[in-house]
This record gives C-alpha cells, structure tokens and sequence, in this order.
C-alpha cells in the first residue's frame, strides 16, 4: 500500500536575523524533522512537494531550508525508498543535485555530484533511494541569469524545461560557496 502526502507552499513564517553583510538578511524557512512523509510534506515550505512510500515503514526526513537574501538553500534527506513529485517554487530556477544515495529521473540515473536543473514552472518527478540526501539551490530567475552573466557560466534554463547535469557539468562545492 502507497501513501501519498502533499504540502502546498504557504508564506514563509520565520524570525529574519542580520546577516554579516549589510543589508542581507537570513532566515530559516522550514526546519525538517519528519517521522512521515505526510509530516515532511507539511515542512518543506516553500517547495510543494508530494511524496508517495515505494517501501513499507516509518519515513524520517530531516534537514532545513535557509532563505539568504533572495537565495533558498536546502538539504534534505529521507530513510525509505520514495516518488517526490512537485513543481519548482515560482518564478525560481532551481538546481538539485544528489549528495548520497541515488535517484532516477525519467530514465537517468543520478548519483552523488549530478543532478537537475529545473526552470520556473518546471515539474520535478524523481524515486529516490533508501538513505537518499540532496542540496537544493533555487534563485528568482532574473538573478539566477545576473549571477551567471556575472561569473560566465553558460547554465540557463527555458521556462517549465528540466534539465538532467552529470556531476562533470557543475561543480556542486563552487555554487555553494
């Protein structure tokens, strides 16, 4: 028996703190600390995701998610096999990629280091391993293209379009940094 649970995205409720640069502010949007999917669902604001069980048993997720300016940042990881399926907040691009354990996208195989790049609108549908971790990017899109402009990396994306990135197409340490 699958089970199914879903979030909608809500405004996001969390103290804003001063940041080291002036004028930046930082907050953590959703802490995740789910016994269930249905919990996970609940926490994962602003992204709307639903997750249905591919093994039976308790499904932990745990991990956060950090607004940093017009920046979302988060990590993410869960204990059963699972479908997420969701769309990409709006007006954001995002970039997901694997950090432990693997997921398939459509018919490619993700692993540590490789992962998706999804524009605004985009639709992600992926089954994850057991054990599965990820960290996730997502930038309003017109800064997304000012930073890519600005450090002359060719990584735009069309609006709805998802696109699949070997661990070879970005370094995943260079964008978090």
């Amino acid at each position: 028996m699958s089970r199914i649970a879903t979030a909608t995205p809500t405004h996001l409720h969390a103290a804003t703190k001063p940041a080291a640069i002036p004028g930046q502010t930082w907050a953590l949007t959703s802490r995740i600390d789910a016994d269930s999917l249905e919990e996970a669902a609940q926490q994962m604001r602003p992204w709307a995701f639903e997750y249905t069980h591919l093994e039976p048993g308790p499904a932990g997720m745990h991990g956060f998610i950090l607004q940093l300016g017009p920046l979302l940042v988060g990590r993410w990881s869960g204990s059963l096999a699972k479908v997420i399926r969701g769309p990409v907040p709006e007006g954001m691009i995002a970039l997901i990629a694997a950090t432990r354990g693997f997921a398939r996208v459509g018919t490619t195989y993700i692993s540590p280091g490789a992962g998706a790049l999804a524009g605004p609108g985009a639709e992600l549908h992926a089954f994850t391993s057991r054990h599965f971790e990820s960290v996730s990017i997502a930038l309003n899109q017109d800064k997304w293209r000012e930073l890519l402009a600005a450090e002359g990396i060719d990584l735009d994306i069309a609006e709805a379009e998802t696109r699949l990135m070997p661990a070879t197409a970005f370094d995943v340490d260079r964008l978090l940094t």
